[in-house]
């Protein structure tokens, strides 16, 4: 995916592109794991189907060690993603939209 910032002060490394997969209820992003210590995150799903083809919807919080707060909040439809998400940590509160594509 490609993050775009909406909101927020941003410090430190910039965190722009991630690989968030979805495995047995979970969420995980890549980079959040790696640089942030998150572990993967129940994800809540919620799938529809009409004469267009199937959306589904998914939600997903979760906090790392350090006290730090994640929020995800998207839906695919077909091989395209879109979602926001909202990264709470000591520096504060910051915000993203995120687009990408399914593999």
């Amino acid at each position: 995916i490609t993050l775009t910032p909406t909101g927020g002060k941003r410090t430190g490394w910039q965190w722009t592109t991630d690989e968030i997969s979805f495995k047995s209820g979970l969420l995980k992003s890549q980079v959040m794991t790696e640089h942030e210590k998150f572990k993967d995150v129940t994800c809540t799903i919620d799938e529809k189907s009409d004469s267009s083809g199937s959306t589904m919807t998914f939600k997903a919080e979760g906090e790392n060690g350090n006290g730090s707060k994640i929020s995800w909040k998207g839906k695919v439809t077909g091989n395209h993603i879109e979602g926001t998400v909202v990264w709470t940590n000591k520096q504060g509160k910051q915000s993203y939209s995120f687009t990408g594509t399914i593999k």
